[in-house]
């Protein structure tokens, strides 16, 4: 449901988080606190919710013997929830214990101070959690049923169930069950004005001490919101740019120079309002001591790869990938395609609905100027960069300050003069056995995804395909699942230990051992 912190009352920072845990204690119809989740425990199931900023999340899974009555009590937190005293106090400090976990949490830690960090009149800037400090309070009680009352609308609610039963039969319990939730015509407001990250806001570098001894360089650069960017995905093209491992990579530039030992990419939206393509990377010592250059080598991929512009090739291998894993996608567990579903319906509207699954694999078409729009996007002038380390004090000499709700100690400034430059003009040079720029074109795409003929006897044993002085390759063929899949187990053999790495994927084979033989 459309329903988040983002809508939290100002004297009651964490109510959206603690309705959600409330609406599992006991209903009018199922008064019994226990008597949901006692009922999917005893049909092999669980029950979980989970809130966003405008969005909460519940979802159950049981067997099919214990479906009916669930979904009946399922549908009775949205119509008819109890809110008794003694769950108030109880789940009031189940949020607490919640919040007092995710303190040693540096995922945690950094997506507050995301947030702090934010235009203060704008939804992003809040703590979502909720403790005992913000929610036990004189009225709570009446403001989680003014919450449920206001906001808890039919119009703002998406419903997957997922059965053995028939469609028709599945059709019929919702209308039963569901109908009587009532449509308030609920509009939920817009979170984009005042805008969560003004250009004000940008251009900084945030010094951060974590929890984890572990050092990273985290890069920011804020866009308007790409959430509905189902057919072309330009970010995530980006994403797959800067975070490719192969030659010529921006990770294998920084491995060379024992600056890096990690580097991951993505891109994130929030409250429907901004996205953000997000590059971290785990420094060696040598990277934290340099860690200025490090900032400069990544300024200097994003100015090759804007400069070189859309590539078919690299859109190709997107694409391909996508085509892929969509032709080839195994069945997921029930509670994982619901709760998946349920949260992108409302990226939907009536007309593509359908595609609601295809979406989240497949390309429709490589948009050059909306790829080129956003590597243009890829400046300093709208990045923000976080770097996090428990020696990071020893980095600036500005002050260090402690947030609030997590304790979090951390220090901020805009670029300096000397660092804009070597961000705006970098000089980092193309080295022999290291360059930057896009991903070269990938060959080893299989051009024949038939599945070999069953053969029994071939299945029964292993056979011993390639060896040399370093490596020996052994198949066994599975007639089994009859799809072009595979997986490698590889042994790595020192002086005192054996490793079995384990990793499944359609290309791998054909990738790691072209033209070495064929299968």
């Amino acid at each position: 449901m459309e329903v988040g912190s983002a809508l939290n009352p100002d004297e009651f920072p964490g109510l959206a988080h603690f309705l959600e845990h409330m609406l599992f204690m006991g209903t009018e119809k199922f008064p019994d606190e226990e008597a949901y989740s006692q009922h999917c425990s005893n049909f092999s199931g669980y029950d979980n919710a989970y809130t966003g900023l405008e969005m909460t999340n519940y979802h159950f899974e049981v067997s099919n013997e214990g479906f009916d009555k669930a979904l009946d009590m399922f549908s009775q937190f949205f119509i008819g929830p109890l809110f008794s005293k003694d769950s108030v106090d109880r789940e009031m400090n189940a949020v607490d214990s919640e919040n007092k976990k995710n303190l040693q949490s540096d995922m945690w830690r950094f997506f507050q101070i995301l947030q702090n960090e934010s235009e203060p009149t704008s939804a992003l800037n809040r703590f979502s959690t909720g403790n005992l400090e913000t929610l036990k309070k004189d009225g709570v009680v009446e403001a989680l049923k003014d919450f449920h009352k206001k906001w808890y609308s039919a119009n703002i609610m998406n419903l997957v169930v997922y059965s053995k039963k028939s469609c028709d039969e599945l059709e019929t319990m919702v209308k039963d069950l569901f109908s009587v939730v009532e449509d308030k015509q609920v509009t939920v407001p817009s979170f984009k004005e005042p805008e969560c990250y003004p250009k004000e806001k940008l251009g900084q570098i945030h010094y951060i001490k974590p929890i984890m001894n572990k050092d990273t360089l985290k890069f920011h650069w804020f866009y308007e919101c790409h959430q509905k960017d189902h057919y072309h995905k330009v970010l995530n093209i980006v994403s797959h740019v800067i975070g490719h491992e192969g030659e010529n990579s921006l990770l294998s530039y920084l491995i060379a120079e024992d600056l890096a030992t990690e580097l991951g990419s993505y891109a994130d939206h929030e409250l429907s309002a901004l996205s953000y393509f997000s590059c971290s990377i785990t420094l060696t010592p040598k990277g934290l001591k340099e860690y200025k250059r490090v900032i400069e080598i990544v300024c200097q991929m994003t100015q090759n790869i804007t400069k070189d512009g859309p590539k078919d090739h690299v859109y190709e291998e997107c694409s391909k990938l996508g085509d892929l894993g969509w032709k080839f996608l195994e069945k997921s567990n029930a509670v994982g395609t619901a709760t998946t579903l349920a949260a992108r319906m409302n990226l939907f509207e009536e007309d593509n609905i359908k595609e609601i699954n295809s979406t989240m694999y497949m390309f429709k078409e490589f948009n050059k100027e909306k790829y080129q729009d956003a590597l243009n996007n890829l400046v300093p002038e709208n990045l923000n960069i976080y770097l996090s380390s428990q020696s990071v004090d020893t980095m600036t000499d500005k002050e260090f300050i402690k947030e609030k709700w997590y304790g979090v100690e951390y220090a901020k400034e805009k670029f300096s003069s000397d660092l804009l430059e070597s961000m705006k003009n970098p000089k980092i040079e193309d080295k022999e056995h290291a360059k930057l720029s896009n991903p070269l074109e990938n060959t080893l795409f299989p051009k024949n995804l038939d599945v070999l003929a069953a053969d029994a006897e071939a299945s029964k044993s292993v056979q011993k395909i390639y060896g040399d002085e370093k490596l020996d390759v052994w198949y066994k063929k599975s007639d089994k699942f009859k799809i072009p899949k595979v997986v490698v187990s590889t042994f790595l053999l020192t002086n005192d230990c054996e490793y079995n790495l384990t990793v499944e994927g359609s290309l791998f084979v054909e990738m790691w051992l072209k033209g070495k033989f064929k299968l």
